[in-house]
């Protein structure tokens, strides 16, 4: 017996230590914290061991075999243990051995190891079974303080060539930071039990190329490690639950076991982490998740029996049934990655949870009372019983319903969510929350709870049952597609959203009186028997469709509007107390009916057929503009009124009956052409009612600015201020009853020359007291006195007679005669020239060739005098300065503007003085030996030889404008061109020069256009003298072709003239001046010249003008002008580049005319003529230029420039470009 001592063996025998051989079959007792060692494994010993508590297990088996390479005394980390050939190691009441290894089971035999109550801790190898031969190795670790370590980097065989079995139980704790190995060969079978209460702590347990075997019976496996396959290489059948069962704690760290597990018992899972049960599991005991959450993929990965949440969560990972019943003990969450059904009943206090984006379907009678939250995804029931009995809330899932259910859970909506049903469902329970409810699927939901949430509600799909406003919480409703139906009366005061895109539905089986504004763009299709009142000012824009009850816009105070299009196939009604507008047009075949004591304004079109009642307020179609339309029959109740307020023509064909009045407000044309019976009265405040039809039951009053006419039937007539103008043109309008001017008024009368005229036909009475007849002849070739009657009325007259007859016409006079019943007009032409009316010399000149003609040859231009005589004097002038042509007194000036264009290119070209376009110095520039310019002396970019010859081209583009006169339209203009040339210095002093251009010019001239294309060449020259002095000149001609188009209207005639013709043009001129040089880079010129043109153009006819059309003589013109002015010019170099600006100012004067004139007569009389003049042009004006010429190189330069010529009477724009070459 030692007790706190060491017994150690050696070869030779020193001290009191046993010595080799002598301690063969010897009892050896270590007590407490005793150790016994020997020193080579050669020389062990055989010994019983026997605790300290006096038992002795197997003394006769047992053999303990401690070696020790480095002669240790005291066995240690480094220090082997062996127990085999048969023998027993037992290790109990609080011994703690620390060794490097242990092998139980050797070459030499089987093993046995218990450990009672005592810590085995192992540094590098624990080894069961170690040889194929021997035998196996069992040890047991049994009881609370009974435990096995094995340190990291150490290995761990069950069974590792033979047998191997390790059994912990009651308490005993196995802790291995390396994996646990059982059966590492073929040869080798191991067996790990763990039973009641024992723990193996391990990030694993595997199996080899053997057969092994993990029992629970009670006991808990506990990792220390992710684990992607847990038991790795065990097959089915290997892991096994007796009826203890298994404890799995995952420890925070995430496994995944694809072996079935097998057994009567029950898996316990926990710890924080999950474990992933992957294989096909047949065990029938319960399943509880304690911590963590187990992770499925199959109702197979679960067993038989029930499973149970009790602080821990479930994962599905695939698309399953699962139909094992459901404890919640606590709260827990159900998370699945596929759709999921729990058929199996859920049952206790607990809470569910749902997460995970796809579909989890409850289908068990559950009874579990805690609440029911959808994080995720979506929960699916078929019935109210599937849900449990706590409250629900969607906390960012959604909920679908498959059955016909009342869910009287309560809802709380913690954020946005969806319920989707497929069969009609009841929501009884109060629903709250922040969150919006969306509302989709074909099928019925009924909100029955007094509902608090405040997110919104959204209408997708199906309908949405509501009996209260509170039912759908206080948020704004979106329609998106689906329906909201009420069942009871009640005021709707939500915002509402159609959305664009969609029709959505209200189904108003009650009355529904709506206050909240509706937006957005979508459509809006109202249906059942009840009443749908808008009260808010609508905005959405979508197309309102009535298929059913009655819509009613408005309630009866200053709310209430639609702004789309109405499809009305059931009933509408307009009721505001106050004025408003509808701008949607109204379409279908239901009823209108306008209620409210305001004016309701329609600028849409109304094309229903179901007719319209005016039962209060008025009606009013238009809003003075040309929208605005009604179709269908109207009835106007309770002394109501019907108003037409357009500013076109409209015609409104149905039937207008009823007591109410109409109005006629619209500066436009309102058509009646109806029968109609109304017998309210008529009044025309503006425009025009013409009555095409009959309105014989009301009373027509014609207020200041009103006019009636047409050709129907109308009661008694009042003119107040107003017009009565029968016909739509020269027709009869019947009166049924009397006829009163006395309060002053107009009869418009139009008449013809074939005797037809306007006429009132009067039943009853005519009073023509303060009225005035003014007449309206159509165009035609009138007699020279024509009589027509404009009244009868079968009452008489009363002795009454018109005030005063009038017309506007220059050269008809209206005169009025009565008997007892009629009146009657006579017109006569009159003595009035048409030249007498004339206010310039040119209409003077046109209206006296028609005086002339009217006189001699009247047939030649009937049709223009037929409409020359219904003209007033301000008509006749405008038709005679449409009748002159002079549109044709701009070619000239046009023709002269592209020669003096031309000629200023040309001069620009030889003056020296780089002013419009030029280059600097003279054309052709010469220089000296010192290499400067010879008329500047300023440095230039060297050349090798001094320029001889050279050639230029320009683009040009201009815009002109000639003011109008008192006697001629003036013309705007612009052109475009092209021009080239090519010069030659002959010998220093002499240049000269030849070039040709091209220019289009467009003109629009009083109503009508003019075309030019000019084509120019000419020579050019200059001379230099002595003391700089120069002398310039130039000879060109040109051909101008013109193309002129003039609108001519006199009264009714209206047509377009068109002429072609030509022109030449010749011009010669001549400048003069002297270069002053300041220094080397500055100079001005001063210059005097003159420019003689000449222009001879063609005579010519026009065409398509009808008797409009003009023969005009051929035409020549001359100017001389004069030019006095200076040029300035300065240059510089920079770096090796030219570069000078030049500018100039010059007076213009013109000597001779200054007007373009053409003298022409009439193609169908041509021997009568008349002169007519152009614009008068000033003879004095400025020239202004500004130029900028580039030296690009030794041989090449650009000029950029501008010249105007400004007047009082007109002004001219030119800018150009040109490029040189020379050499």
């Amino acid at each position: 017996m030692l007790k706190a001592t060491t017994v150690q063996g050696v070869r030779e025998k020193t001290g009191t230590a046993f010595h080799g051989p002598t301690l063969t079959r010897y009892c050896l007792t270590v007590a407490a914290v005793g150790f016994l060692s020997f020193g080579e494994p050669a020389e062990a010993a055989q010994f019983d061991f026997i605790t300290d508590n006096g038992e002795m297990n197997n003394s006769s088996n047992w053999v303990l075999l401690f070696g020790s390479e480095s002669d240790s005394p005291i066995p240690g980390e480094a220090d082997t243990a062996f127990i085999d050939s048969g023998r027993t190691a037992i290790l109990g009441d609080g011994s703690d051995m620390t060794i490097r290894r242990v092998s139980i089971g050797t070459f030499y035999g089987p093993g046995t190891m218990n450990i009672l109550d005592g810590s085995l801790n192992v540094s590098y190898l624990f080894w069961l079974g170690e040889g194929e031969s021997g035998g196996g190795g069992t040890v047991t670790v049994d009881g609370s303080s009974a435990a096995i370590n094995v340190a990291p980097a150490s290995s761990f065989f069950l069974g590792y060539s033979n047998t191997g079995k390790l059994t912990i139980s009651n308490g005993g704790q196995v802790n291995s930071s390396v994996y646990v190995r059982l059966a590492e060969r073929e040869t080798g079978s191991g067996w790990l039990n763990i039973n009641s209460g024992a723990v193996l702590q391990a990030p694993n347990i595997i199996e080899g190329d053997g057969n092994g075997t993990v029992n629970f019976d009670g006991g808990v496996l506990r990792l220390t490690g992710n684990q992607p396959i847990l038991f790795n290489g065990f097959e089915a059948g290997d892991i096994i639950l007796n009826a203890g069962g298994g404890f799995i704690d995952t420890n925070g760290y995430n496994a995944t076991t694809f072996v079935g597990l097998q057994g009567t018992g029950g898996l316990t899972k926990q710890g924080a982490g999950t474990l992933t049960l992957a294989g096909t599991n047949t065990y029938s005991g319960a399943t509880t998740v304690d911590a963590g959450t187990l992770s499925v993929s199959s109702d197979s990965n679960l067993g038989t029996g029930d499973l149970t949440l009790n602080g821990g969560n479930l994962a599905v990972t695939g698309a399953t049934t699962i139909d094992n019943a459901i404890a919640l003990s606590s709260s827990a969450t159900v998370t699945n990655s596929a759709d999921v059904t729990l058929s199996g009943v859920i049952s206790g206090t607990g809470s569910l949870t749902k997460a995970g984006a796809n579909t989890l379907t409850l289908s068990g009678t559950n009874t579990y009372s805690g609440t029911t939250t959808v994080d995720a995804g979506t929960l699916s029931v078929s019935s109210d019983s599937n849900l449990g009995t706590g409250a629900l809330t969607l906390n960012g899932g959604n909920l679908a319903v498959t059955g016909a259910t009342t869910i009287d859970n309560a809802i709380a909506l913690s954020s946005n969510a969806t319920v989707t049903n497929s069969a009609d469902v009841i929501l009884s329970g109060v629903i709250s929350g922040a969150g919006e409810l969306t509302k989709a699927g074909a099928n019925t939901i009924t909100l029955s709870g007094s509902n608090t949430y405040s997110g919104g509600t959204t209408i997708s799909d199906g309908v949405l049952q509501v009996s209260a406003d509170n039912q759908l919480g206080s948020g704004t409703l979106t329609l998106d597609g689906g329906t909201l139906r009420n069942t009871s009366f009640y005021t709707e005061t939500n915002a509402t959203i159609l959305n664009t895109g969609t029709t959505s539905t209200i189904d108003a089986a009650n009355t529904l009186a709506y206050t909240g504004v509706i937006s957005g763009d979508g459509n809006l299709i109202k249906t059942g028997t009840g009443d749908l009142a808008l009260m808010g000012n609508n905005t959405y824009t979508g197309t309102t469709t009535i298929s059913a009850g009655l819509l009613q816009i408005g309630a009866g105070s200053t709310s209430g509007a639609i702004v789309g299009d109405i499809i009305n196939n059931a009933e509408l009604i307009f009721f505001r107390s106050n004025d408003d507008i509808h701008a949607g047009d109204v379409s279908g075949t239901g009823l209108i009916r306008k209620f409210g004591s305001g004016t309701t304004t329609i600028t849409g079109a109304l094309t229903h057929t179901g007719g319209t009642i005016i039962g209060n307020g008025a009606l009013e179609i238009g809003n003075g503009g040309s929208t605005g339309s009604i179709s269908g029959n109207i009835n106007i109740t309770n002394n109501r009124s019907l108003i037409f307020n357009r500013s076109d023509a409209v015609t409104f064909g149905d039937v207008i009956s009823g007591t109410g009045s109409f109005t006629q407000a619209g500066t436009g044309n309102t058509n009646l052409t109806g029968i109609n019976t109304y017998s309210g009265a008529t009044t025309i405040n503006s425009g025009i009612l013409s009555v095409n039809g009959s309105i014989a039951n009301s009373t027509t009053t014609i207020n200041a600015g009103g006019t009636l006419g047409g050709t129907g039937t109308v009661g008694s007539v009042n003119i107040n201020g107003g017009t009565l103008a029968p016909g739509n043109s020269i027709g009869t309008l019947n009166v049924a009853g009397n006829v009163d001017f006395s309060a002053g008024g107009t009869y418009a009368v139009e008449v013809n020359a074939a005797g037809a005229s306007d006429l009132i036909n009067a039943t009853g009475t005519a009073t023509l007291t303060n009225g005035t007849v003014s007449v309206l002849p159509e165009a035609g070739n009138y007699n020279l006195s024509t009589d027509y009657t404009i009244l009868t009325a079968a009452g008489g007259l009363g002795g009454t007679t018109f005030n005063s007859v009038s017309s506007s016409l220059a050269f008809l006079t209206p005169m009025l005669s009565y008997d007892a019943n009629n009146v009657f007009l006579n017109l006569t032409r009159n003595d009035v020239s048409f030249s007498a009316v004339a206010g310039t010399p040119n209409q003077t000149a046109v209206g006296t060739v028609i005086d002339e003609l009217n006189t001699t040859n009247p047939d030649n231009i009937q049709d223009l005098l037929n409409n020359l005589f219904i003209l007033t004097a301000d008509g006749a002038n405008q038709a005679y300065d449409s009748l002159s042509g002079v549109q044709h007194t701009h070619g000239n000036h046009i023709a002269l503007q592209s020669i003096n264009q031309f000629k200023g290119l040309l001069f620009d070209r030889i003056q020296g003085n780089n002013q419009f376009l030029a280059h600097d110095g003279k054309l052709m520039l010469a220089y000296n030996e010192a290499g400067t310019m010879s008329d500047a002396g300023a440095s230039l970019i060297d050349r090798n030889v001094s320029p001889q010859r050279g050639w230029w081209v320009r683009g040009t583009g201009n815009y002109g404008e000639i003011e109008d006169t008192r006697n001629a339209s003036g013309a705007h203009y612009k052109a475009g061109g092209v021009a080239a040339g090519i010069d030659l210095d002959l010998d220093g002093k002499l240049t000269l020069g030849g070039a040709f251009g091209y220019t289009r010019t467009d003109a629009d001239v009083a109503n009508g256009g003019l075309d030019v294309d000019s084509y120019q060449a000419a020579l050019y020259g200059r001379l230099t003298l002595r003391d700089d002095y120069y002398l310039s000149g130039m000879t060109g001609v040109g051909f101008h072709d013109m193309k002129a188009n003039r609108q001519v209207t006199v009264g009714l005639l209206s047509n377009t003239a068109e002429a072609d013709y030509d022109a030449w043009t010749g011009n010669v001129a001549i400048e003069g001046g002297r270069k002053l040089t300041f220094n080397s880079n500055t100079s001005i010129t001063p210059f005097a010249g003159l420019e003689y043109a000449h222009i001879n153009r063609d005579s010519f006819t026009e065409k398509d003008g009808g008797v409009a059309n003009l023969k005009v003589k051929q035409d020549k013109q001359d100017s001389l002008r004069s030019a006095i002015g200076a040029r300035l010019t300065h240059s510089w170099s920079t770096n090796g580049t030219r570069i000078t600006p030049t500018a100039e100012l010059a007076w213009i004067h013109e000597f001779m005319e200054d007007e373009s004139g053409i003298r022409a007569g009439f193609a169908t009389a041509p021997s009568a003529t008349f002169s007519v003049d152009g614009p008068d042009l000033d003879r004095d004006r400025a020239r202004l230029a500004l130029g900028l010429n580039v030296q690009l190189s030794q041989t090449a330069d650009l000029n950029l420039g501008y010249q105007g010529e400004y007047a009082g009477s007109d002004e001219r724009h030119d800018i150009a470009a040109t490029f040189r070459m020379f050499w």
